[in-house]
């Protein structure tokens, strides 16, 4: 079974502060699991800071579903 998916902060970030008009540090950490299951591909994470949230017009990258690649 192959399951992807996204998730998204609840509200925009701003990257620049607006005093200085200098990029802000961030961290940030999580905890997480993948397993690979029998015969799947293979398995990975990605992190990804986008100035939307609208991925409809991804077609090439096909990145709506947490899928990278043309296939």
């Amino acid at each position: 079974m192959r399951q992807m998916g996204q998730a998204f902060h609840g509200f925009a970030i701003s990257f620049i502060n607006p005093n200085s008009s200098y990029s802000v540090s961030f961290s940030t950490s999580f905890v997480f699991a993948i397993t690979q299951g029998p015969g799947a591909p293979g398995h990975g994470l990605s992190f990804v800071i986008s100035p939307s949230m609208d991925f409809s017009g991804d077609e090439e990258y096909k990145f709506e579903a947490g899928k990278w690649g043309p296939d």
